[in-house]
């Protein structure tokens, strides 16, 4: 990370301490629900599902205000709204409260920690300050560099669930991502505020497009599933919440490792290539993982899914910053990003019910609309891509 200026080392630490935290609390949130207050699929799949729901609306709200408003201001509030839902979570056992934290906090969003972590609206803000910062050259490179170090750090935190006390999780929870709120302030603001009638001119419109098509499909397929992993091999492999913790690292630092060859594997095959292919195979990975035959298995298979599904990632960012107007990346970003937490939220919530009579059937349900996405990336994006640095 040498070379790195001042404010994009911030950027990347607070996303660091943000992405710790992500680590355990995606992992705990849901097996506390499981084993301490003994939720049911189905109540599980409410309270996840209504995190999805509220995510995307959160994602508009902030990348908007983020154009705006500015994209640091509407960082600390993101941020700091991780602070309080990891408070309530600490103080209160409610259904209600954990409903409200898990909307406020993102727990257990379709698309795991590597991207992003808990609390995905301030995804808008990140990327938008990321690729304003960055050379527009290098753009792949930073977006890998800045995934890597979050999803490192996400490795380490998942690793913390081997700690039994939740409240103890909670509580780490909390100061971390206070640490992340605390860390933005130091990162100077954006010079790129717009009056609010030219952020809804959509300049960009065509393409913002595009990529809502391909999020839309992406977070229908990847919400059926990728909530209930921990609780999955929880309650098909009757394993410790220690060993979920530690598979879960495990899963993330792979991913997080197989990140630094993103920018080298974009400009070898190009994004659509690369997306086409490391997708396409964590389609198929997906598909058979209810059929492992115990947990070596079905965790070598978890661990494969989850590095190929996340790859293209820094590629696909790059991409999109670079197709849209400098002033409406956050828009585009929250707009990306609600076009797919939406229909992962209708996913969640289905496979509460779904999962709670067949253990196969969501999955086989996901893979075709995971291989029907990778067909839109080609059409929408394999002439676009070579007009674009990345």
């Amino acid at each position: 990370m040498v070379g790195l200026r001042r404010d994009v080392w911030f950027i990347v630490l607070s996303r660091v301490f943000r992405n710790f935290a992500a680590g355990f609390l995606n992992v705990a949130v849901g097996l506390y629900m499981y084993t301490q207050l003994h939720y049911s699929f189905p109540l599980i799949g409410s309270v996840f599902g209504a995190a999805s729901l509220a995510a995307p609306f959160l994602n508009l709200i902030f990348g908007f205000a983020s154009d705006v408003y500015g994209r640091k201001k509407m960082l600390v509030i993101g941020n700091s709204l991780l602070v309080f839902s990891t408070l309530i979570l600490l103080l209160s056992s409610s259904y209600y409260l954990i409903v409200l934290a898990s909307m406020l906090g993102s727990f257990g969003l379709a698309g795991g920690t590597v991207g992003g972590g808990v609390g995905g609206y301030v995804a808008p803000m990140q990327n938008a300050l990321l690729a304003e910062k960055a050379p527009a050259g290098e753009r792949t490179k930073y977006f890998s560099l800045a995934s890597l170090a979050g999803g490192l750090s996400s490795s380490i935190g998942a690793f913390l669930t081997n700690i039994p006390d939740y409240r103890t999780l909670f509580f780490i929870g909390l100061v971390l991502s206070a640490l992340a709120t605390i860390i933005v302030l130091f990162i100077s603001e954006s010079q790129s505020r717009k009056p609010a009638r030219e952020v809804f001119k959509f300049r960009s419109g065509s393409n913002i497009a595009k990529f809502s098509v391909t999020g839309a499909l992406n977070g229908l397929g990847q919400g059926l599933v990728t909530p209930y992993f921990s609780v999955l091999f929880k309650s098909n492999y009757h394993i410790s919440n220690g060993l979920i913790g530690d598979i879960m690292g495990a899963a993330t630092l792979i991913t997080a490792f197989s990140l630094y060859f993103t920018p080298y594997l974009t400009k070898k095959l190009g994004f659509v290539k690369l997306i086409s292919l490391t997708r396409g195979i964590a389609a198929v990975l997906l598909g058979v993982f209810p059929f492992m035959p115990g947990i070596v298995f079905a965790s070598a298979d978890y661990f494969c899914f989850t590095a190929l599904r996340m790859l293209s990632l820094p590629a696909q960012q790059s991409l999109m910053m670079g197709m849209v107007t400098e002033n409406e990346r956050g828009v585009a970003t929250s707009i990306n990003q609600a076009s797919r937490l939406l229909p992962s939220s209708v996913g969640t919530f289905i496979a509460g019910y779904l999962f709670s009579e067949s253990f196969e059937l969501p999955f086989l349900i996901s893979v075709p609309i995971n291989l029907f996405n990778i067909v839109f990336y080609n059409l929408f994006f394999r002439k676009d891509e070579r007009k674009v640095e990345l």
